[in-house]
């Protein structure tokens, strides 16, 4: 295995496929959630997964859907995802993926169309998931979102 300058291993870069079909599968999983798809999302889990959500540990998709119907439907919500990347690769089935999660909300008790007018964003997240591919399909095995930033009303 190749080593860096100070002499740890250097990981081999992953597939060009595995990162673009990561990238897709985190794009899907929070426009399911701003979508309020929650089925869809929930099957995006290992049926063993975890989520790190809002300080609480949900495991399982029993646990997950639950909290999910407690958002209220009354909010616009989006959640804009940048800076991912592979952090490595476990062979070809396991992946640790690395992104920020910028959210925006709209909640004024009521459903309005869009466009609404907000203060700025909420917050911004760095969301660290293990990814396992099963069947030739990622599934998330572990999300952890942990808050970086709350933002200040203008």
């Amino acid at each position: 295995m190749p080593t860096s300058t100070n002499g740890s291993p250097v990981a081999h870069p992953p597939s060009a496929s595995a990162y673009e079909a990561l990238v897709q599968t985190t794009h899907r999983f929070f426009w399911y959630l701003d979508e309020f798809r929650y089925d869809e999302l929930v099957a995006m889990f290992l049926p063993q997964g975890t989520w790190h959500r809002q300080g609480k540990v949900l495991a399982g998709p029993s646990q997950i859907l639950a909290a999910l119907n407690e958002r209220p439907r009354s909010q616009r919500i989006r959640h804009v995802v940048s800076n991912a990347f592979i952090e490595r690769m476990e062979g070809d089935d396991v992946a640790h993926f690395i992104c920020y999660m910028i959210g925006y909300r709209a909640d004024e008790g009521v459903p309005k169309p869009a466009p609404q007018t907000i203060d700025g964003p909420l917050r911004l997240l760095l969301v660290r998931t293990r990814f396992e591919r099963h069947q030739g399909v990622w599934r998330i095995a572990e999300q952890i979102a942990a808050p970086e930033f709350d933002f200040r009303s203008r």
